[in-house]
């Protein structure tokens, strides 16, 4: 109990919540291929594990689980939350499905994360804050917080600007 309770302080809230919300689109993902007896693929071969989770990260790429405001999810989001699902394998003592039987990552699975990329569109820059922005925040010292995040803005933008 006591171990169960410190692997769930390793994570954040936040990161506790997508993690759950992964398994539970897993286990969805399962139950429509009729596999949801075997959420860990304990019968399959390491090849067809990594075949089912190629298929399930085409399904999160389909957006398939998401709400209708997304057509397509970026490859970075459905790389992490094929992540969540092997690190819930692993958390239960069994083998990561994303790896080959030689145990190295599976170079399917890096293809198809390749190919998500170069279809995704460019990421888009945000725009710089305003330096009339950073003196207001150094000008306002209405708490010590505020003078000390006024501070750590000025000295950031410095050291940032010097880098450029």
């Amino acid at each position: 109990m006591a171990a169960e309770d410190a692997r769930k302080e390793a994570v954040t809230g936040e990161t506790d919540k997508k993690r759950t919300a992964s398994w539970r689109r897993w286990l969805v993902f399962l139950e429509t291929i009729e596999c949801d007896k075997e959420p860990y693929l304990e019968p399959f071969t390491p090849s067809d594990r990594t075949k089912l989770i190629c298929c399930f990260a085409q399904t999160l790429r389909d957006a398939e689980y998401s709400t209708q405001a997304y057509n397509q999810l970026a490859a970075g989001t459905v790389r992490a939350a094929v992540d969540h699902v092997a690190q819930t394998f692993r958390d239960n003592q069994f083998p990561d499905p994303r790896l080959d039987t030689d145990g190295k990552p599976s170079r399917l699975l890096s293809r198809l994360y390749t190919g998500y990329s170069k279809k995704d569109p460019p990421t888009k820059q945000q725009k710089a804050l305003p330096v009339c922005v950073l003196r207001e925040m150094e000008r306002n010292k209405s708490t010590n917080r505020a003078k000390a995040v006024g501070e750590l803005a000025i000295g950031a933008y410095f050291f940032c600007h010097e880098i450029m």
